[in-house]
C-alpha cells in the first residue's frame, strides 16, 4: 500500500515558489494542488480538513501519485496555519524559499505595479513612507506589506514550534539559480529526481523598468540588517548578498 506524503511550499512572495512548483510538476509521482494560479489557499478557507476531503478538493489523485504538494505563499503570513497543517497530518513537510529581502521587496513593489494596484513610486514607498492607495478588490494578504514580508525569521518561527528540523527545508533563490547541488537537496527532501533547472525559463518574475536609486537600497539594507543577522545565526543562512 502506497503511503501518501504531503508537502507545502510556503516560501515568501517573489522568492521563486512558482519556479520550484513547476520544476516539481514535471514528476509523474507528484500531484500539485490546483489551481497553481491563483493558489488554492485551502487552509485559509476551512478548519483542518480530513485527508480525503483535501485530496478531493484540490488534487486530482491518480494511482501513480503518492506525493501531494500545495504551493501557497499566503500561508506564510498566517501564523495559525502552522498548527492547522500539523493537525492535518503530523508528517507534513514544509518548504520555505527565501531571497535577498532587499531585492524581494523591490520585486514585490514592481509586481504590485504590474498588476495595477500600486500607484506610488519607489521613493514614495521606501523613503517617504507615503500611505498606500485604497484597494478595490479583496486580496488574501496585504499587497503593500513589502517590508515586513521580508522579515523571514518572524514568519519561520511559528512553523518551528510544530515541525522538527527533518520536516523543514529552507532554500535560497540565489543558490537555487546558481548551484546545481541544490537540486539534489530538493530531490532528497521530496525523495524524487529533480530535473536540471533552465535559468532561461524563469517564471513569474516582474521586470524592473525603473532604475533603483542607491538611497532606496541603503534604506532597505538598513531596515533588514538586524533581522538578517538573527536569521543567519538561527538557520546558517547568509542573505547579505
Amino acid at each position: 500500500m502506497k503511503t501518501e506524503k504531503f508537502f507545502f511550499i510556503i516560501g515568501a512572495q517573489r522568492c521563486g515558489t512558482t519556479l520550484l512548483t513547476k520544476m516539481l510538476n514535471q514528476s509523474e509521482n507528484i500531484s500539485i494542488a490546483k489551481p497553481i494560479f491563483p493558489e488554492p489557499k485551502y487552509f485559509l478557507k476551512t478548519t483542518t480538513p480530513t485527508i480525503s476531503d483535501y485530496l478531493s478538493k484540490v488534487h486530482n489523485k491518480r494511482c501513480n501519485e503518492t506525493i501531494f504538494v500545495e504551493k501557497c505563499t499566503s500561508y506564510y503570513e498566517y501564523p495559525d496555519i502552522a498548527k492547522k497543517l500539523f493537525n492535518f497530518a503530523p508528517d507534513v513537510k514544509i518548504v520555505f524559499i527565501l531571497r535577498d529581502p532587499v531585492e524581494r521587496a523591490i520585486s514585490n513593489f514592481f509586481f504590485s505595479k504590474m498588476n495595477g494596484i500600486e500607484n506610488r513610486t519607489l521613493m514614495e514607498v521606501f523613503v517617504c513612507k507615503k500611505p498606500p492607495p485604497k484597494l478595490n478588490q479583496k486580496i488574501s494578504v496585504n499587497p503593500f506589506d513589502y517590508l515586513k514580508r521580508g522579515c523571514y525569521i518572524d514568519h519561520l518561527l511559528p512553523y518551528l514550534n510544530y515541525f522538527s528540523e527533518d520536516k523543514f527545508l529552507c532554500l535560497q533563490l540565489e543558490k537555487l539559480l546558481s548551484d546545481k547541488s541544490q537540486l539534489k537537496k530538493i530531490g532528497d527532501f521530496f525523495e524524487i529526481s529533480v530535473p536540471e533547472l533552465d535559468t532561461n525559463k524563469i517564471v513569474n518574475y516582474s521586470t524592473m523598468k525603473t532604475k533603483v536609486d542607491d538611497i532606496i537600497y541603503f534604506e532597505l539594507y538598513k531596515y533588514y540588517r538586524d533581522k538578517n543577522s538573527i536569521l543567519s545565526k538561527k538557520f546558517d543562512i547568509d542573505l547579505s548578498l
